[in-house]
C-alpha cells in the first residue's frame, strides 16, 4: 500500500540475461537473451525449481538483448521481440538473421515463425484487449 514492495525474492540465479517474462496456465515462460523457457510454476510460489523446457532458439546477444514476451488471449500463440545486433548492420548482414522481428511461436505445435520484420527494437509488446491485435 505504500509503494514499496513488502518482500523480495530471486526465483532463480541461473539464467543467462533473463528480460521477458509471462505466466499462463500453469506454467512460467522466460525469455533469455539466447533462449526461451518454460517452466511449471504455481502462482505465489517463491521460487522456481526443475528443469525448464526449452521452447525455442532466439538470436543472441547483440546491442538490443532485451527479449520481451507477450501471450495472446487464447493463450495459444507466444510472441517474443527480438532487436538487432547493430544500429546500421556494422557486423554485415548475416549478424541481423532472425533479428530486428517479433518471432511467433505456437504453443501447441511448437512451429516457431517470424511474425513481423524490420522492426530494430520492438520492445514493449502487449494485445489490444478489444481486438485481440499484438
Amino acid at each position: 500500500g505504500d509503494g514499496v514492495a513488502e518482500a523480495q525474492h530471486v526465483l532463480r540465479d541461473d539464467l543467462e540475461s533473463p528480460s521477458g517474462i509471462a505466466w499462463h496456465d500453469g506454467k512460467l515462460y522466460i525469455a533469455n537473451h539466447n533462449a526461451l523457457l518454460r517452466f511449471d510454476y504455481t502462482e505465489g510460489s517463491t521460487t522456481l525449481t526443475g528443469t525448464p523446457e526449452k521452447l525455442m532458439d532466439l538470436p543472441p546477444a547483440g546491442n538490443h538483448w532485451m527479449r520481451n514476451i507477450a501471450i495472446n488471449a487464447a493463450g495459444d500463440r507466444l510472441y517474443v521481440a527480438v532487436g538487432s545486433a547493430s544500429n546500421i548492420a556494422e557486423a554485415g548482414i548475416a549478424a541481423e538473421e532472425g533479428r530486428a522481428a517479433i518471432h511467433e511461436l505456437n504453443l501447441e505445435s511448437g512451429v516457431a515463425r517470424i511474425f513481423g520484420a524490420g522492426l530494430r527494437n520492438p520492445n514493449g509488446l502487449v494485445s489490444n484487449p478489444w481486438t485481440g491485435e499484438l
